[in-house]
């Protein structure tokens, strides 16, 4: 009985459109990361996976060796979400330092500030974010209660969140003047 030929073509019109598309949206690396997902990483999966030498390296390597669980995109996709935090963070930090002024206007809330974009500015040399022993470490700095410190934590956390989502979409902080 003769074996159905399966066919070569890894690459069809939508992989095409999709690598076009891709290659358009330099800026926005979230679509660009769907586009690669859906359409083109199967393409160059089928395509390794039907080469005959690594259908045998496959076939012949223990399962131990074959790391099928790893996942290669996402590892990278993690990296560069990681480098971006890296730039952010020091363009919030700056930022934040600053508008010191513009955001708070109390000396005791821009004194916890000051503490706290501290502690960002040093994250490197932070080896436990245990959350309560920055908070006794804020309040050891600062010598205020625990009330005072959330108070100011609330304004940079939502002052973050606007701002990253700003930085994702254009990869700068805005000024506000």
């Amino acid at each position: 009985m003769a074996r159905k030929k399966t066919s070569n073509v890894y690459f069809t019109k939508i992989t095409d459109i999709a690598i076009s598309a891709y290659n358009k949206s330099e800026n926005n690396t979230a679509f660009r990361e769907k586009i690669y997902r859906r359409f083109i990483y199967p393409a160059f999966l089928k395509l390794a996976e039907n080469q005959k030498g690594y259908a045998k390296v496959k076939a012949d390597a223990l399962e131990i060796d074959v790391d099928e669980q790893r996942n290669v995109i996402t590892e990278m996709h993690n990296d560069d979400m990681r480098e971006t935090l890296e730039y952010f963070m020091d363009a919030y930090i700056e930022y934040c330092y600053d508008n010191l002024n513009y955001i708070f206007s109390n000396s005791t809330d821009i004194h916890v500030a000051d503490s706290i974009l501290h502690i960002f500015e040093t994250r490197q040399n932070i080896e436990n974010f245990n959350k309560k022993a920055l908070y006794i470490f804020i309040r050891e700095r600062t010598g205020l209660e625990t009330t005072n410190i959330t108070r100011v934590i609330k304004v940079l956390k939502q002052i973050y969140e606007d701002k990253f989502r700003e930085y994702e979409q254009t990869d700068f902080i805005k000024l506000p003047f």
